[in-house]
């Protein structure tokens, strides 16, 4: 008997319906599971004693009219914007913009932190903007070029880049970085895509020594130890996502931690003592301490509405940067600080939300090691302020005076508002949604 699916009626039904829906990477689904409904509707019939394209007829017109079925399913898979996600990032770099004007108006620097936040907001902006309407899984497959690229650009960076406050500046032509901070967004990219495609074809050992080992070497002659515990967080979340190997991943990852320690910290006294300062800093008041005491004091002076804005303080330097949550409290009060804190904390509910709904395996790793990311950055911002954590070259996402880092972090939200958009819209038995082998 000839199959309902190559009946013409029910392939002219099928095409009125698929009309309707935009996402023509979804039509060979819905007309599968369409043709499914059709037979088991028909296959009824039949048992009624009905003839074959009678029961096929009735079975159409119990389907509903092709027009507004189609409707129906082109409405569920619309593509959506995060409405919140996107006034979450607006809030953020207006407070930004308020920041910096207050930091140009207090410091003794001759450089233009307003203009300079305004232009890179601009420009990440546009870049999110453009990466929200692009289809992020045009880049799945470029993914192993992408890694390597940024590796060697690490790797340039630490040989001929120029050094910075003990930090190697990446210089091409007129771009001049600190690639070792943004690199850790742009890895992790590049990760969930090989993890989603190719991660079950290689030994875990060789995925260590290859995917982990390298760039972790790469960080600890950068003497990036942050940078290194934001990428390998990352890395850590995505892993586990796939594999729920716990013991495994800390077999690899703590033994090399600490020798990446070595390697940026190592044996240097002021180092040691500089990193460990925040424990109890007021054995070195003047010294590796000042930073946090600065810091703990200025907070505790604040009271709950601040000192005013623009209020003016001589004793906490990088107010632009790694003390600016300080510096915000300082001048607004403690209401701001818990503001800001609250504003983090529903950016990072948000992030979960959104990685939770995400079916594809590529969008859903990228999205939850963005999140991993974004959350150690603010977690640290805030708690070194306090002095419970080191003082290091961490800064508060989208608001601090980060330049490239700003706009890398924007491409980010990009990426994932691009994930949250095609959610609704990659078909269920989308290769990339097969689950890995341990």
């Amino acid at each position: 008997m000839k199959q309902i699916g190559y009946d013409e009626t029910v392939r002219q039904y099928l095409h009125k319906v698929c009309k309707q829906v935009s996402a023509r990477e979804l039509h060979p689904e819905i007309k599968l599971e369409l043709q499914s409904h059709i037979h088991e509707l028909a296959e009824e019939q039949i048992s009624a004693g009905l003839e074959r394209d009678e029961a096929i007829e009735i079975a159409i017109r119990q389907m509903g009219d092709p027009l507004l079925v189609g409707d129906q399913l082109n409405k569920a898979h619309k593509a959506r914007i995060d409405w919140s996600l996107l006034g979450l990032i607006a809030i953020f770099i207006g407070i930004g913009m308020l920041a910096m004007y207050a930091v140009e108006l207090v410091s003794y620097r001759d450089y233009s932190f307003f203009m300079n936040k305004i232009t890179y907001s601009i420009i990440g902006i546009i870049c999110m903007l453009g990466l929200c309407f692009w289809d992020y899984r045009k880049l799945l497959p470029y993914s192993k070029a992408l890694y390597i690229i940024i590796l060697l650009a690490m790797g340039w960076g630490l040989l001929f880049g120029q050094q910075v406050n003990g930090a190697p500046y990446f210089t091409l032509g007129f771009i001049r970085t600190n690639f070792l901070a943004i690199s850790p967004f742009l890895l992790i990219l590049s990760l969930a895509g090989m993890m989603a495609s190719s991660w079950k074809k290689q030994a875990f050992s060789l995925k260590i020594a290859v995917y982990v080992l390298i760039p972790s070497v790469l960080y600890g002659f950068g003497n990036s130890l942050i940078s290194l515990m934001i990428f390998l967080t990352g890395f850590s979340i995505m892993y586990l996502s796939l594999q729920k190997h716990i013991g495994k991943l800390l077999c690899y990852i703590v033994p090399l931690l600490i020798i990446v320690f070595f390697l940026s910290v190592g044996t240097n006294a002021q180092r040691i003592e500089r990193f460990f300062a925040y424990t109890n800093p007021y054995n070195d008041p003047q010294g590796s301490g000042y930073m946090v005491i600065q810091s703990i004091q200025s907070i505790h002076s604040a009271g709950w509405w601040g000192h005013g804005f623009a209020a003016v303080i001589s004793t906490l330097p990088t107010i632009e940067s790694e003390m600016l949550f300080t510096y915000l409290i300082y001048s607004l009060g403690w209401i701001a600080g818990i503001g800001i804190g609250a504003l983090a904390l529903i950016f990072l509910i948000r992030l979960a939300s959104i990685a939770g709904k995400v079916t594809d395996l590529y969008g859903s790793l990228a999205v939850k090691g963005f999140l991993a990311m974004f959350t150690i950055e603010f977690i640290w911002s805030m708690l070194m302020s306090f002095g419970v954590l080191p003082i290091a070259g961490v800064s508060i996402p989208f608001i601090s005076n980060g330049g490239m880092l700003t706009l890398v972090q924007m491409a980010s939200i990009g990426i994932i508002l691009s994930i949250y958009r095609q959610k609704n819209r990659i078909p269920a038995r989308s290769n990339s949604t097969n689950p890995l082998s341990p």
